[in-house]
């Protein structure tokens, strides 16, 4: 355990590749106490720079805003770090060219990532599952870019294992690919059989995609029989994450309206 109470596991996955069962990275921050704790699970977004620096596939990403809105309500915070990512094994492989310098618009390979990010997803959540500090009857799925993407996706995958689904800034492909539209929507579609209500949390000054794209990506899902909210705050951009005045409110009056009374307060505020 980390001196600020990170906790970093390894756990070995039913995912082979080459020649290897696949270790996935998950970091876990917890509220005090044994639990069983409800769980938020967390799924970072793309790489922060080129997806061949090893450096930057490296770094891991925790919402330091978005651990302590949790933590703070009895919340565990687990962040499965897909393959290639934080110390996970594997090869990288979320839509990226042939040479795996950079990323691709080409449909049938960033689709094909899209999936293969899915799959790390389930298998995090068995391996979280299988741990006597999770309560599963008590887990939302949550994501920032691509991630938030993986979350709604995830929840329309897998509707018995989750309770909601929280999608902050997703986006697949950025608005200067002229498949982003169309791969967007498809990966966002996944989580259209999602029974319950999700949260779209997105800024209005996002460099990657347009207000007008975001806002025909969610109609596109509802069309399709999604169910959600989309909250559009113009001053924010891609990373609103790191900004929870902004929407601390809205996802508590989400997270109520799910069952979770331990955030009525932050309403309140």
């Amino acid at each position: 355990m980390h001196p600020d109470g990170t906790i970093n596991v390894r756990p070995e996955s039913t995912i082979g590749e080459g020649g290897h069962r696949v270790r996935l990275h998950i970091v876990i921050k917890k509220p005090p106490g044994d639990g069983p704790f409800p769980v938020v699970v967390f799924n970072h977004g793309s790489v922060a720079g080129e997806p061949r620096n090893e450096g930057d596939r490296r770094r891991v990403h925790t919402p330091g805003a978005l651990v302590q809105f949790f933590i703070t309500r009895g919340w565990m915070v687990a962040m499965p770090q897909r393959r290639g990512r934080g110390w996970s094994d594997g090869r990288y492989g979320e839509g990226v060219n042939a040479r795996g310098t950079n990323y691709t618009c080409d449909a049938a390979p960033t689709l094909a990532g899209a999936r293969r990010g899915l799959e790390d997803i389930e298998e995090a959540m068995q391996l979280l599952e299988a741990r006597t500090d999770v309560d599963g009857s008590r887990i939302v799925m949550a994501g920032q870019s691509r991630g938030g993407m993986l979350a709604v996706a995830y929840a329309g995958r897998q509707p018995g294992e989750v309770r909601g689904a929280v999608n902050f800034a997703g986006n697949w492909l950025d608005d200067e690919c002229d498949t982003s539209n169309a791969v967007n929507k498809q990966i966002l579609r996944m989580g259209s059989t999602f029974p319950e209500p999700t949260l779209w949390l997105y800024g209005g000054r996002d460099a990657g995609q347009s207000t007008r794209q975001t806002r025909g990506i969610f109609r596109n899902f509802k069309h399709h029989g999604g169910k959600g909210r989309l909250a559009i705050y113009p001053d924010g951009d891609h990373y609103i994450i790191g900004y929870p005045w902004v929407w601390k409110e809205d996802l508590a009056e989400y997270m109520t309206s799910l069952g979770f009374r331990e955030f009525e307060t932050a309403r309140q505020r």
